[in-house]
């Protein structure tokens, strides 16, 4: 399995999700409003969900110290240097691969400029520094999705930074009984309960 496969694999693009919006499982309290206010701020101290998205965008992880999410920061640093790492060795292969490649193309009898030149043949080393062309810039562009993915963190957390975490939230899994309409006797079975 390709490393490009393996980041566009349905269940690592689950588990970033699930990690950058694990914090976030919240109920609503009916009877509060979506806006509520503390007691001891007035009107014009609210939380801004526009000035989190403007700090993010400014500098990724400010609209998360914002929001006092503070534990998202090191993620968010975290994903842009695993980013710029995978960028900088696939274009440093790439510019290795493409002096072998021209230099192979020229065919004077000058020494080869890396062992790649000698190693490889010409189609070869040709497939090899498109291949790490490509991964590059598939890199550049996982990290500008990873810059959007920073900013779309911070608005959200912002918009639900009034919600109400209520006490009572639960799942509870116990056994049950499942009656179909063509069966005449119930199936045993397993219910789930989810109280809000």
């Amino acid at each position: 399995m390709s490393f490009r496969s393996l980041l566009l694999h349905p269940a690592t693009i689950v588990l970033l999700f699930s990690i950058l919006y694990s914090g976030n499982s919240f109920a609503q309290n009916t009877a509060d409003t979506l806006h509520k206010k503390n007691e001891n701020t007035d009107s014009t101290q609210l939380h801004s969900p526009k000035r989190a998205t403007i700090y993010s965008a400014i500098l990724p992880g400010l609209g998360q110290a914002y929001n006092r999410k503070y534990w998202k920061i090191p993620l968010i640093y975290g994903g842009f240097a695993f980013f710029g790492k995978n960028i900088y060795d696939n274009n440093s292969y790439y510019q290795a691969f493409k002096d072998a490649y021209h230099h192979k193309l020229l065919n004077d009898n000058t020494p080869p400029v890396n062992d790649y030149e000698t190693r490889y043949s010409t189609n070869k080393l040709r497939s090899l520094k498109d291949a790490y062309r490509r991964d590059r810039d598939f890199m550049i562009i996982l990290t500008g999705f990873w810059y959007i993915l920073n900013i779309v963190d911070a608005s959200v957390d912002a918009n639900l930074f009034y919600w109400e975490v209520d006490d009572n939230l639960s799942i509870r899994l116990q056994p049950g009984m499942i009656y179909y309409s063509s069966v005449s006797r119930g199936q045993p079975g397993v219910s789930l309960q989810v109280r809000f």
